[in-house]
C-alpha cells in the first residue's frame, strides 16, 4: 500500500500516508509478541520506502499512539527499527538532521525517564515483554550521529546531557551520561560529513555552556545561603525578616506586650 502511495503526487500522499501508518501503530499497542513484531517489521519496511524526509511524521505518530504503560518500552524499540531502516548513507543529513525535534524527546525519556527507571526496579515488566529487556537508544544515537548534519546537529543530540551536567556528581547519573556521550561519539567519528575543527569546537562550546550553567547555579545558592546565615547587616531601622534576632526576639516580645 505505501509503495502504491508513493506514485502519487506529494499533497495526495501526505494527505492518505498516516491513515496506513496509523493502522500499523495500532498494531503496536496489542500484547500480542506476534502481532506486535509484524507490525514493527511492516513499519519500518514503509518507512525505509518513504525515507528519512519522512520520520518526524512517523516519530510524531508513533508517539501519540504508543503513550503508556508498557507502549513506551514498545516505543523505543520500534523507535531503533525505524531508523536502523530508514537512516542509510543515502540519507540526507539535513533530513536527519529535520527528524532530532521529534526523535530525542524520546531518547532522553528512554534513557533518563519513566522507562530507564521501570526498567531497572520492576522485573515483571522486564520479564512480560521483549521490547523491555533493553534499550535501543544508544544505537539509535549512534546511528543519528552517524548519518546528521555535522556539527549542525551536535547541540539537539546532545541536549538531554548538557541540560544535566549540573547534576553530575550523582553516580547513576553520570553514568548514564558518559553511556550517552560515548554512544554520541562513535557515530560522530564514523560521520563523513563532520569537519574535526568544527566539530572538536562545537563540543568545546556545548561542554562549556553546561559548565557556565553548573557554576552559575552554584554561585546562586552560595549567595542564598549568604544572605540566610548574616544578620545584623541591614541598615538601622529596617526589619529583617531572615534576621533570627527579629523572629525569635522582638516578636516574642511584642505578642507579649499585646496579649495585654
Amino acid at each position: 500500500m505505501v509503495a502504491v502511495l508513493r506514485l502519487l503526487p506529494a499533497r495526495d500522499l501526505d494527505a492518505d500516508i498516516s491513515r496506513v501508518l496509523g493502522k500499523m501503530a495500532n498494531c503496536l499497542r496489542s500484547r500480542a509478541q506476534g502481532v506486535r513484531d509484524s507490525a514493527r517489521a511492516a513499519l519500518a519496511s514503509a518507512s525505509a520506502g518513504l525515507g528519512a524526509a519522512h520520520l518526524p511524521s512517523i516519530v510524531s505518530l508513533l508517539t501519540t499512539r504508543l503513550d503508556r504503560g508498557f507502549m513506551i518500552h514498545v516505543l523505543g524499540a520500534t523507535l531503533f527499527t525505524i531508523l536502523d531502516a530508514t537512516v542509510t548513507p543515502d540519507s540526507d543529513p539535513e533530513d536527519v538532521e529535520d527528524a532530532l525535534r521529534e526523535i530525542i524527546p524520546v531518547l532522553d525519556a528512554d534513557v533518563f525517564g519513566r522507562a530507564a527507571q521501570e526498567r531497572e526496579e520492576v522485573a515483571a515488566i522486564r520479564g512480560a515483554y521483549t521490547e523491555a529487556k533493553r534499550s535501543r537508544a544508544f544505537e539509535c544515537l549512534t546511528l543519528l550521529a552517524e548519518h546528521g548534519a555535522m556539527p549542525d546537529c551536535l547541540p539537539a543530540l546532545l541536549a538531554p546531557v548538557t541540560k544535566r551536567l549540573a547534576f553530575a556528581a550523582n553516580q547513576g547519573l553520570r553514568t548514564k551520561l558518559e553511556l550517552y556521550l560515548q554512544a554520541v561519539m562513535r557515530g560522530v567519528l564514523k560521520n563523513k560529513h563532520a569537519s574535526t575543527e568544527q566539530t572538536l569546537v562545537l563540543c568545546y562550546s556545548v561542554i562549556n555552556d553546561g559548565v557556565t550553567r553548573d557554576e552559575a547555579v552554584k554561585q546562586q545558592e552560595a549567595s542564598q545561603t549568604l544572605e540566610e546565615n548574616t544578620l545584623g547587616e541591614q541598615k538601622r531601622g529596617v526589619k529583617e525578616f531572615g534576621n533570627r534576632v527579629w523572629e525569635n526576639g522582638w516578636c516574642v516580645f511584642f505578642g507579649f506586650f499585646f496579649s495585654f
